[in-house]
């Protein structure tokens, strides 16, 4: 299993400590098993049987997108960046819009 981040200081994370003085936060790198995604841009169910979400992660610097599990990404920020983009939005409202209902009534 690996790990996946969205950063934008090229390889690099932001150490979350910093000094008394508040002094600038440290460079420290990323961990090998980690690699940094640009972004997701959709999501589907599983394929392998098991239950959970599978994300289509479009990797930094450069055009490769792979479907990768939902335990792989460790990263708060790349999740909340997909859930509230415009074309996770536009995809509830057409998947809701699409939504049949039945009409009143007894099924015979």
């Amino acid at each position: 299993m690996y790990r996946i981040v969205v950063d934008s200081n090229r390889g690099n994370k932001q150490n979350a400590t910093s000094n008394s003085t508040g002094a600038a936060l440290q460079q420290v790198p990323l961990p090998p098993d980690t690699f940094i995604a640009e972004r997701i841009l959709d999501t589907r169910p599983r394929k392998d049987g098991v239950q959970g979400q599978e994300y289509l992660v479009k990797w930094k610097d450069s055009d490769e997108k792979t479907w990768e599990p939902s335990e792989n990404i460790v990263s708060p920020a790349l999740l909340h960046n997909y859930y509230t983009s415009p074309e996770f939005q536009n995809k509830i409202s057409s998947n809701n819009n699409g939504a049949k209902t039945q009409a009143s009534g007894s099924l015979l």
